[in-house]
């Protein structure tokens, strides 16, 4: 008994594999994707801000309905072109998200916002307060920089953020600062 297969088929198929790698994909493709583009000499790390996430989804969720399109418009010139445009598309989101991130550097913190073309670069001169909000078990703790012009950035204490902790203290000491620790506790609130 031979089987046949359709083109939409083999669609629908890929469509597929598009889902379920994409789901494997999200978790390490946004770091991967910043290290390789904004990484360079004297950077500590590249940080990737959460909302990063949800425009990579909007990517692989337009590369996923491409060989759908296929699929429910029975391989035909229409759903060949729309394949086409949803697969060109998929590139402003993933173009997007690429574009916005978080370096701390031996010179400053660089940030680059989501949908955004303003860059901010502060030198570590203007770094006005580090703080540190130590959260309850079970809970994220996290670390709040604000800027002379009062500029906040917030950034979860996570092993990424541990892996510069040392570099960090070294430079806040430099420009004679240090990192001001707070207890969070919610049963007060």
């Amino acid at each position: 008994m031979t089987k046949n297969y359709e083109p939409k088929h083999i669609a629908l198929a890929v469509a597929i594999v598009i889902a379920i790698f994409s789901l494997i994909l999200i978790v390490f493709i946004p770091q991967t994707v910043a290290d390789i583009v904004h990484y360079s000499t004297g950077v500590w790390q590249v940080f990737v801000p959460k909302e990063n996430l949800i425009v990579y989804g909007i990517g692989f969720f337009l590369l996923f309905l491409a060989p759908l399109f296929l699929f429910f418009m029975n391989m035909n010139k229409r759903g060949i072109y729309i394949c086409i445009a949803s697969i060109l598309l998929s590139f402003i989101p993933f173009y997007m998200a690429s574009q916005s991130y978080l370096i701390f550097s031996n010179d400053s913190i660089t940030q680059s916002p989501i949908l955004s073309t303003k860059v901010s670069n502060y030198s570590w001169n203007e770094v006005q307060s580090v703080t540190f909000y130590e959260a309850e078990e079970g809970e994220r703790s996290k670390y709040e920089f604000i800027f002379q012009d009062g500029h906040l950035i917030a950034l979860e204490d996570n092993a990424y953020f541990q892996s510069i902790l040392s570099k960090l203290e070294n430079k806040l000491t430099e420009v004679k600062l240090s990192i001001e620790r707070v207890m969070l506790d919610h049963h007060q609130e």
